[in-house]
């Protein structure tokens, strides 16, 4: 028999405890509808932008490097978070706690421990994340102080990590199995701690993010080149503070369970954490993204697609959207730290036979000129 808010026992009702008959006129609600839509889409999110990326790793014939590595475990950690989070859901997450304990209270030993296992693939996700990211700022970037500093948070966001799962694990998961005479093994942590360790997680990956984020603004602004080129590096390297915002949002959804509803209270928090993953792997992978991109954006004529297009005067000194730039990140052509200053973004690299690191790239009509 299916119960809603308007058949259950009077019985059964008599013997429930105060917090849970305060749920039964909520008994109908279920948030499970939103959170397979949300898995849906953040991994064709998550995919799309994996599949972008390597595109224009193969279009501009650079090699694939530790950061398409991450970027790819990311994506493979996210998937197995979908499933996690798609596997809690059918047993309960997303409704109010009354409804398990009216219909499938024998769910709760599994949902507690699909729970922790979800909640353990956070910081695998974090850390590849992280990971691609700094990286990328290696492999952009031939400064050896930058280097230095991605390598050191690198190893202290795999040591943070580490730590997560483990305490997670070891000090969470239930002793014993369930028995008939108790149906529903208990966390061998309270949950006031598994919350408090959430937050100390959560919190310390905000601080890190917000590192990260600033570590290369002050080598682009010390290159020499236009302050039109450094505004545009700056917009590329700080798409990052989405997923910052998401941490933060995170951290304020922990902050809001309870212990009498946290399949309900929980969503929210599931929901964001898989978004962040999604959004993770965009971010990191949208500055590789440009060699595929640009058809998108650009017509043939160098005009932008987004834009009504209008015929413009080739006079001299006119800038039109033929000089519409958009920015490409290759291969370093360095052989040695000191083969080249890496802050002179000229066009003199071309003459040398060196790559820029970062450069703009122009619009069709500039390249035929």
């Amino acid at each position: 028999m299916e119960f809603n808010v308007t058949n259950l026992p009077p019985d059964l009702l008599n013997a429930l405890p105060p917090e849970l008959l305060d749920q039964v006129p909520l008994y109908n609600d279920s948030a499970q509808g939103k959170i397979y839509a949300t898995i849906s889409v953040c991994l064709v999110v998550a995919y799309v932008a994996l599949a972008l990326r390597l595109c224009a790793r193969r279009m501009t014939r650079q090699p694939f490097g530790l950061d398409d590595l991450f970027a790819a475990l990311t994506v493979g950690f996210t998937t197995i978070s979908a499933g996690l989070l798609a596997y809690v859901t059918r047993l309960g997450v997303g409704r109010h706690e009354i409804v398990m304990v009216v219909e499938n209270i024998q769910d709760f030993d599994p949902l507690n421990k699909a729970l922790i296992a979800l909640t353990s693939m956070y910081p695998p996700i974090i850390f590849c994340i992280k990971a691609s990211i700094l990286l990328l700022y290696r492999r952009i970037f031939p400064s050896e102080s930058l280097r230095i500093a991605c390598y050191v948070l690198i190893t202290f966001t795999a040591l943070y990590a580490l730590t997560g799962v483990l305490v997670l694990t070891i000090s969470c998961l239930p002793s014993h199995e369930a028995t008939d005479l108790e149906p529903v093994a208990n966390f061998k942590c309270s949950e006031d701690y598994l919350k408090s360790i959430l937050l100390v997680t959560l919190i310390t990956n905000v601080v890190l993010d917000g590192i990260i984020l600033c570590l290369p603004l002050p080598l682009i602004w010390r290159l020499k080149t236009n302050l039109r080129r450094r505004l545009q590096l700056t917009l590329v390297f700080t798409l990052g503070s989405f997923i910052f915002v998401i941490s933060i949002i995170r951290v304020v959804a922990i902050k809001k369970l309870s212990t009498y509803d946290d399949n309900w209270d929980s969503t929210e928090a599931e929901l964001w954490s898989l978004a962040e993953a999604a959004v993770g792997t965009l971010t990191v992978s949208l500055p590789v993204m440009p060699p595929v991109l640009r058809p998108i954006l650009y017509r043939k004529d160098g005009s932008v697609r987004l834009l009504k297009s209008t015929p413009k005067s080739d006079s001299a000194g006119e800038k039109g959207p033929d000089n519409a730039g958009i920015l490409t990140f290759g291969r370093t052509g360095f052989k040695g730290r000191r083969a080249r200053g890496w802050d002179e973004l000229t066009k003199s690299g071309a003459d040398s036979g060196a790559r820029t690191v970062v450069d703009i790239e122009a619009g069709p009509q500039a390249q035929q000129a």
